[in-house]
C-alpha cells in the first residue's frame, strides 16, 4: 500500500522551522525532516513492487513532488522576507539541502515518475543554474561556434543564455530544465567525439526536437537559400523531397521536447517542406499549361499577420474546400496586397499562419465583433435594441 504518512512528517516538521508562532518540541524539526525523507525514498522503492496501476503510481510520485517544490517556495518566500523576524532562518541551509534532496533522488532514480509539467521552484532553479552554466559556456565556446556555424550557434546560446540566465522565471517548468541539460549534454558529446559539423548538428537536434521557434524559422531559411542555388524548379522539387524524407527519419524516442505549447520540429518542417513541394508541383505544372498571370491585386487594409489570421479562421472553420494551404497562400500573394506591402510573399503568410500571436488575434476579434455588431443592427434590428437595453 502506498501511504503519505512520511509526507506529513516532513510538512509538520517544516512547519515548526518556518512559522515563528510554533514552539519547537523535543524533537529537532531538521532531524525529523531528514528522517522523514529517507522514509520517503523507502516507500518509493516499496511503491513500485506493489500492485499499484502506472497511473497511480504516476499520482503518488507527482503528490510528492508537488509538496516538496510547494514546501521549497514557502522556505524562499519566508527567507526573503525583510519583514519575517523567525530566528529559524539558520536552518535555511539544511532545509533547503533535504528538499531538493528529495527531489533529486526523485529525478535520479525514479525519472520516469518525474512530473516534468511541475513549475519548479525557486532555490531548485537557483542550484540547477549553478550547477549548469559551466555547461553552457564550455559547450557554446569559440571552437563550436567555427564548427557548427555562427548563426546557429547563436540561436542556441541566447536560447539556453535565457533560461541559464541570473533571472528567476516564476513560470518555469521542471521541463525546461531537464530537456536544457539533455540538449547541453548531447552537443557536448558531439563535440568531444569529433563528430560535430552543420550535418550532424541538425540530425541532432531534429531527433532531440529542438522545435526552438527562431531555430525552425532559421532551418527554412537555410533550405531556402540552398534551393535558391539550384539551377531550376525540378532541381529544388528534389532537394525538398530529399529534405522531407531525411525529417522523416529522425524519431524523437523519449517524448521531450523544447516547447511544449509547439508541435514537434519535425511536424513543423514536414508542414512546411509540403507546402515548398506543393508549391513547385504547382509552379510546374501552371508552366506546362501556360496559366494567365492574375490582374490587378486587391488593397486589403490589414497587415500580413492579420490576413494570415483571417486564412487561418476561414481553413479552420472548413469554409474553403478542394484548396491545399499552398495554393491559397499563392492565390493570397497574387491577387491582394497588405496596408505596408504592395507584395505579399507566400512565406510570409505561412510562417504568421503558423505562428500568430495573441495581439493579432485580438485585433481580428475586435474586427469580427464590429462585424457582429453591424449584422445585427441592419439585419436583427429587435435583437440590437434588445442587447441595448439588457446593457443598462
Amino acid at each position: 500500500m502506498m501511504s503519505c504518512e512520511d509526507l506529513f512528517q516532513l510538512e509538520n516538521a517544516f512547519a515548526l522551522l518556518v512559522n515563528p508562532e510554533t514552539t519547537p518540541g523535543k524533537a529537532d524539526p531538521v532531524q525529523s525532516m531528514a528522517s522523514a525523507a529517507s522514509s520517503m525514498f523507502r516507500s518509493w522503492e516499496r511503491s513500485l513492487l506493489s500492485n499499484a496501476s502506472e497511473q497511480s503510481l504516476k499520482r503518488y510520485f507527482s503528490l510528492h513532488l508537488e509538496c516538496v517544490a510547494h514546501l521549497l517556495q514557502i522556505l524562499d518566500t519566508v527567507y526573503k522576507d525583510p519583514s519575517s523576524n523567525s530566528l529559524r532562518h539558520v536552518h535555511y541551509t539544511e532545509t533547503s539541502q533535504i528538499l531538493l534532496s528529495i527531489i533529486d533522488e526523485l529525478l535520479k532514480r525514479h525519472r520516469g515518475y518525474f512530473n516534468c509539467r511541475i513549475q519548479a521552484p525557486n532555490i531548485w532553479q537557483e542550484k540547477w543554474i549553478g550547477s549548469h552554466t559551466d555547461l553552457l559556456d564550455s559547450v557554446i565556446n569559440s571552437e563550436f561556434r567555427t564548427l557548427a556555424g555562427a548563426n546557429l550557434s547563436e540561436i542556441l546560446y541566447v536560447y539556453c543564455s535565457d533560461l541559464l540566465s541570473s533571472t528567476i522565471s516564476y513560470h518555469n517548468l521542471f521541463h525546461s530544465f531537464i530537456y536544457t541539460l539533455n540538449l547541453l549534454q548531447a552537443l557536448q558529446s558531439l563535440h568531444t567525439s569529433g563528430r560535430l559539423n552543420p550535418e550532424s548538428l541538425a540530425e541532432k537536434l531534429l531527433y532531440l526536437d529542438f522545435n526552438y521557434l527562431p531555430y525552425a524559422v532559421g532551418l527554412q531559411d537555410q533550405m531556402l537559400h540552398k534551393a535558391g542555388e539550384l539551377r531550376d524548379k525540378t532541381e529544388q522539387l528534389a532537394y525538398f523531397e530529399q529534405q522531407k524524407r531525411l525529417v522523416s527519419l529522425q524519431q524523437n524516442t523519449d517524448g521531450l521536447k523544447c516547447q511544449t505549447r509547439w508541435p514537434s520540429l519535425s511536424t513543423m518542417l514536414g508542414g512546411w517542406l509540403d507546402e515548398q513541394i506543393n508549391k513547385l508541383e504547382s509552379k510546374l505544372f501552371q508552366e506546362e499549361i501556360n496559366l494567365p498571370v492574375a490582374g490587378k491585386k486587391v488593397l486589403l487594409q490589414l497587415p500580413v499577420a492579420q490576413i494570415a489570421f483571417f486564412a487561418r479562421l476561414f481553413v479552420d472553420g472548413k469554409l474553403l474546400n478542394g484548396l491545399s494551404l499552398t495554393e491559397l497562400f499563392d492565390f493570397i500573394s497574387k491577387n491582394f496586397s497588405s496596408k505596408k506591402q504592395s507584395v505579399i510573399s507566400p512565406g510570409s503568410l505561412s510562417k504568421e499562419y503558423y505562428s500568430p500571436e495573441q495581439v493579432t488575434a485580438g485585433r481580428v476579434r475586435g474586427f469580427l465583433l464590429d462585424m457582429v455588431a453591424y449584422i445585427n443592427r441592419h439585419f436583427f434590428p429587435l435583437l440590437a435594441a434588445g442587447i441595448v437595453l439588457n446593457h443598462f
